[in-house]
């Protein structure tokens, strides 16, 4: 597309079941902005950070500067998908918690984040929006979610879909996920 800024993916690869929601909380948990403790190497820190990176903050007057603090144009944080007869990947259900707890504001001094974010001063942190935005963002990695959910840029690239029109991309989008999701076994976990 026009847009020059790349797509940041995060590609994790962390146990699930049987782990429970405790010590996969650990992992995710809301972090303090005061805190030195070991917790703020935290995912939830790295994602509200990739979240900064792709916010168009449009509190940013000077548009060389606003520019430069949007460094991509989207994220994803996708999680493998996988079964192993010792271990498993994640499941849809440990998703939805995970977005759950990284679509929080973190702890105490939230006023650096807002504004890194583009919220005014005395505008509320909504977490039932960041919730619905982390739908977007968060999701399991297997063939599935990387064709329909990391979008049409990924296909394009992939299949060399540059010199086609939009309807030429969109047929052929089609045709490539029929294809994929015919490959893919029946019994193969895929998320929602």
């Amino acid at each position: 597309g026009t847009n020059s800024k790349p797509l940041f993916i995060e590609v994790k690869s962390y146990k699930g079941k049987p782990v429970s929601d405790s010590t996969l909380k650990t992992r995710f948990s809301v972090w303090n902005m005061k805190s030195k403790k070991d917790q703020d190497g935290s995912n939830h820190k790295q994602y509200t950070l990739d979240r900064i990176l792709v916010t168009d903050n449009k509190r940013i007057k000077n548009p060389e500067i606003r520019s430069a603090t949007q460094a991509a144009s989207d994220i994803k944080w996708l999680f493998q998908n996988y079964k192993q007869k010792t271990v498993s990947g994640l499941d849809a259900d440990q998703i939805k918690k995970i977005r759950k707890w990284m679509s929080r504001s973190p702890n105490v001094d939230k006023t650096g984040i807002k504004a890194s974010l583009g919220l005014k001063s005395d505008e509320k942190y909504n977490t039932v929006d960041a919730e619905k935005d982390a739908k977007k963002h968060i999701d399991l990695f297997n063939m599935k979610t990387l064709i329909q959910d990391s979008g049409g840029a990924f296909v394009e690239r992939l299949f060399d879909m540059d010199n086609y029109t939009e309807e030429e991309k969109t047929k052929l989008r089609e045709k490539i996920t029929k294809m994929v999701e015919e490959l893919l076994p029946d019994d193969i976990s895929v998320g929602e």
